[in-house]
């Protein structure tokens, strides 16, 4: 069982992703647990929506380099900062994963109840899924557009996408769709130093500003 100060402690990006990868390992191992966090439940929707997408970003923007990762969270207006060793604000993190909320819970209760989900059957050569999820995340970028997330030391936004269900899980298979949702972003103004976009699981980062 992990708490809300096992998430926020201070880690390298290294130190992240084994925190990740153990506690997810672990999850999977005990049944109860596993449930929980289907679910979504507090801490493990901060793990699973925050702290791992954190991971991937901490892991490819700041590979190789003396940094700390910390998750922040709550509501106060950014879910992560970056750090140097002595403790000197990099940047702030704010992170956006917009995520059909009714149709996770409706699957996760079904795997809980029943141990199988009915396996969703696509059309490969229909693009409304891709065309929905597309718009989402514009939507989604366009209200993140409204706030001020500039700082003196810096701040980034990062997009997530769950690849796997529109664009593939092991390569990008519409590489012309993720070019038009990265073109759609670009054309917003946000106030922050930098926006990206960040693609799991296949961990690609796309810088946008």
């Amino acid at each position: 069982m992990i708490t809300k100060d096992d998430l926020e402690i201070k880690r390298t990006p290294d130190e992240l992703s084994a925190f990740v990868e153990s506690t997810f390992n672990a999850i999977r191992e005990d049944e109860d647990t596993r449930k929980i966090a289907r679910l979504r439940k507090p801490p493990y929707k901060e793990l699973i929506e925050e702290v791992y997408p954190l991971s991937a970003f901490c892991s490819l923007k700041y590979l190789n380099q003396p940094v700390l990762c910390s998750p922040v969270i709550g509501n106060q207006g950014f879910d992560a900062v970056i750090e140097s060793p002595k403790a000197e604000l990099i940047e702030h993190i704010e992170l956006s994963w917009p995520i059909d909320g009714q149709k996770a819970h409706y699957i996760a209760k079904e795997l809980n109840d029943k141990g199988i989900t009915k396996l969703e059957i696509r059309d490969v050569n229909d693009s409304s899924p891709r065309d929905e999820i597309i718009e989402r995340i514009v939507n989604k970028a366009k209200d993140k557009a409204l706030k001020d997330y500039s700082t003196e030391q810096g701040s980034s936004i990062v997009f997530m996408i769950d690849t796997a269900p529109y664009f593939g899980m092991s390569k990008i298979e519409y590489p012309e769709d993720i070019a038009r949702l990265v073109e759609s972003i670009r054309n917003i103004e946000f106030k922050a130093s930098n926006v990206y976009l960040l693609l799991l699981p296949l961990k690609e980062l796309i810088e946008i500003k």
